[in-house]
């Protein structure tokens, strides 16, 4: 079963995940807004991350499972893994040090990505039109479309680091 969701929140999103396991749907695969489920009778407890390695990530992919960690899924960004079970069993950061440089690191994304938003933000007005108005109706009205959409992203990002900030204050 494929279910089509849109989540800011990879808190809120894992916790859907895991709701999902306790009614027997067991994620298999997932990518941006898919997931994709399958009907199995054990329970599983999910943990989702942001993958802020790239070098390493085979290795560390072997250590959790070394632990009884199952990968589900990974895409070049996010993985999922699973552990059979209650979630008192299984986090990913044990400790405050261990979830304090997650977070620092998945902020360091999100300010980059916000810097390449606004940079490609300002690309849009200024960049092609150096010189000369927007006359053509067409330019305009896809220059304001991306600018538009760029806002929004720009939105959303500003309230992930946020909420990343807010947890950071917490420990």
């Amino acid at each position: 079963m494929k279910k089509f969701k849109f989540y800011l929140n990879d808190e809120a999103e894992e916790r859907w995940v895991n709701e999902m396991s306790r009614q027997g749907w067991q994620l298999t695969k997932f990518s941006p807004f898919v997931y994709t489920f399958e009907r199995e009778g054990t329970v599983y407890t999910y943990r989702n991350e942001m993958i802020t390695q790239q070098k390493n990530r085979s290795e560390y992919f072997a250590f959790l499972e070394e632990t009884g960690v199952e990968l589900v899924h990974a895409n070049p960004f996010w993985a999922y893994y699973r552990k059979a079970g209650t979630e008192e069993n299984f986090e990913l950061f044990t400790d405050t040090v261990s979830t304090r440089n997650y977070l620092q690191k998945k902020l360091q994304t999100y300010w980059i990505t916000l810097l390449f938003l606004l940079i490609s933000m300002l690309s849009l007005f200024l960049i092609p039109n150096i010189g000369q108005e927007m006359t053509h109706p067409v330019t305009a009205s896809v220059t304001i479309g991306f600018a538009f959409l760029e806002v929004l992203l720009i939105v959303a990002i500003l309230s992930i680091i946020y909420r990343t900030k807010k947890h950071l204050r917490s420990l």
